[in-house]
């Protein structure tokens, strides 16, 4: 028995030795031989290096996207696809997808009133209250993570509907104002491998296909859901492009060179801490000694003999080869600078080789703050026909078409509190400006403090609407 890190010597090495006479070297089955003519052979039966292993280091193409299928790319349910792959095998793939969904689910989610009016109030108090994990499985903040999980994936498809729940009732300052049930909300993702491939012109303007199925004459069969049946979200759209490529796409290259490095990363410390073993066969060699040594070459790996005493003719040497690991690291500090810059999160490379000034990196901040602040007004702005709906269901007429609008905290860069609530103080200190009603509201929701009704207002001395205040 013999190892693939072990020197396979068999009886046509003895009796070339023995031919020869000239001393044969052996080296492990993971290695070619030496002669030109299998050297050639091996050439022309596919991409091997030297060394008999798969070249690694290189592509034929600088193109990684080439061969990528949508079901290579979104998988299948029974195999996960790369867009799973490629966060689940890389750390630095899993920053960027978390630097793209953490920073949303630690904002405060919560739906604010169309109006001052008490009917607006009571519509915004019913939906924070059924969104609320306790009557929607997964909970508004559930919903938002699913959402921004589209700036990765390119989109997403969802499937908005209504629960009928009898025994549901809301409760404002202590009194049921609506009692006799009510149609709570519910979302169902789809998943991109759920849905028929879609049509270059553009369909989801029209429906789309549920879980396909193909007959035996090529039909297709499955549940068809119209256009206003679902919500479809998409990541920097490109036109009429229903899929239009995610920010895990562009990480596709970088993240395939990353993994090319680990292994000859692997196979270089491998091979400088345990070196080649490798059998040189004398002429004097004895074949009838050919078992005994093979069965001592598979057990030096295995650490089963602590000395190696071969038979008169054959002779182990372990090859020590050096290993360049910083060339390495370089390629893989520059493969991952790619990604981040394809995240956009620039801002992370200060980790890596301690690249980066504060200047750079407060840009930085302050354009993925915005990448950010676009991916919120794309949750908000998508779903709003969905808590309209509900809101026509539980309260039938009394929104007037004015309905309550999904909302989040400031997103921050740095101390962006201090410096405002600072430049505020020296423009009035100096005169520069004086504090209107407007600008009390607008500054307080832009360092995320609760927002003044209109009795606030008035015990303030202030004169002013809560709607005209509203607006960011």
């Amino acid at each position: 028995m013999h190892t693939d890190t072990t020197p396979d010597v068999r009886a046509e090495h003895v009796r070339e030795a023995q031919a020869t006479g000239k001393a044969v070297a052996v080296y492990p089955a993971l290695f070619a031989d030496e002669r030109a003519d299998v050297i050639k052979a091996r050439r022309r039966r596919g991409p091997k290096g030297w060394s008999g292993v798969d070249r690694i280091a290189g592509f034929d193409s600088i193109d990684a996207n080439r061969s990528v299928s949508p079901e290579k790319w979104f998988g299948t349910p029974d195999a996960p696809g790369l867009i799973a792959q490629i966060p689940r095998s890389d750390p630095l793939a899993q920053l960027v997808c978390a630097g793209h969904t953490q920073p949303l689910l630690s904002l405060e989610w919560r739906f604010t009133p169309a109006s001052s009016s008490e009917q607006h109030k009571r519509h915004a108090q019913f939906l924070n209250d059924v969104t609320s994990p306790t009557w929607m499985p997964g909970g508004l903040l559930g919903l938002v993570a699913q959402a921004a999980t589209t700036v990765h994936r390119g989109f997403m498809l969802f499937e908005p509907w209504m629960k009928r729940s009898p025994e549901y009732e809301l409760i404002v300052d202590g009194v049921a104002v609506k009692t006799g049930g009510a149609f709570l909300p519910r979302v169902q993702t789809i998943l991109p491998w759920a849905v028929d491939q879609f049509d270059p012109l553009g369909h989801p303007k029209g429906s789309v296909r549920l879980y396909p199925e193909r007959t035996a004459d090529s039909a297709v069969s499955g549940v068809v859901l119209r256009r206003d049946e679902y919500i479809h979200l998409r990541h920097n759209p490109e036109g009429d492009n229903p899929s239009p490529p995610g920010i895990l796409r562009g990480l596709y290259g970088p993240w395939l060179r990353r993994r090319n490095y680990w292994r000859l990363e692997s196979i270089g410390l491998d091979r400088a801490a345990m070196g080649i073993l490798v059998c040189y066969v004398e002429p004097e060699a004895n074949l009838d000694d050919l078992d005994e040594v093979r069965a001592i070459l598979a057990e030096v790996r295995v650490s089963a003999r602590g000395y190696v005493v071969l038979p008169k003719g054959y002779r182990l040497e372990i090859v020590q080869l050096g290993f360049n690991g910083k060339d390495v690291e370089e390629a893989l500090a520059a493969a991952a600078r790619e990604m981040l810059q394809g995240a956009r999160m620039q801002f992370a490379d200060n980790g890596i080789q301690g690249i980066g000034s504060y200047a750079s990196n407060a840009g930085h901040l302050a354009f993925f703050a915005q990448d950010l602040r676009a991916t919120a007004a794309m949750i908000t702005g998508c779903f709003a026909s969905m808590w309209a709906a509900v809101i026509e269901a539980n309260f039938s007429g009394e929104a007037r078409g004015r309905y309550p609008q999904l909302t989040h905290s400031p997103i921050a860069v740095e101390d962006d509190a201090g410096k405002i609530a600072t430049a505020v103080t020296q423009l009035v200190n100096a005169g520069v400006m004086e504090i209107r009603p407007e600008d009390r509201q607008r500054l307080r929701k832009k360092l995320g403090l609760p927002m003044l009704d209109e009795e606030d207002l008035e015990r303030l001395g202030a004169v002013g609407t809560f709607e005209s205040t509203e607006e960011s």
